[in-house]
């Protein structure tokens, strides 16, 4: 078995390289995906959680290639009260209401499956920087036998 070398980085010495092409998967549309994990942080606005799904579904935009596998995220404020967007998500991964004064573990959703609606967005009206982030959440229809 070969050994893959890590490239050693240096602060002095930093290389520029082209990179690979970004793939973006086709916006406004629901994909079938797992819920990988959620992650707490602090931003300019306060906590948040970031959510991460991986795709199991669809193509990358403009190609036959698939999606999936591929991993999206977004960040959610982490104020869980209604009419918040926590909320909504939260209801549709416990199926019901969230009840005040309730904790809630996000981990016992790991590796649920969701259907994700993926959107684009820039950072700036006139800017050509584009980044795609997950809109909405739903549970997958129970299949009719």
């Amino acid at each position: 078995m070969g050994e893959e070398k890590k490239k050693k980085v240096s602060v002095s010495n930093l290389l520029a390289t082209e990179g690979e092409p970004r793939k973006y998967v086709e916006p406004d549309e629901w994909y079938k995906a797992t819920f990988e994990k959620a992650e707490p942080g602090t931003g300019n606005y306060g906590p948040y959680i970031k959510f991460f799904f991986k795709i199991l579904d669809g193509n990358i935009e403009n190609s036959s290639e698939s999606a999936k596998g591929i991993t999206m995220t977004t960040i959610i404020d982490a104020n869980l009260s209604p009419g918040r967007k926590m909320w909504d998500w939260l209801k549709v991964m416990v199926g019901e209401e969230p009840k005040i004064g309730q904790n809630y573990d996000l981990t016992a959703y790991y590796g649920d499956k969701f259907r994700i609606l993926i959107r684009d967005k820039k950072k700036k009206p006139d800017s050509t920087t584009r980044y795609q982030f997950i809109d909405g959440i739903k549970r997958p229809k129970p299949k009719s036998e």
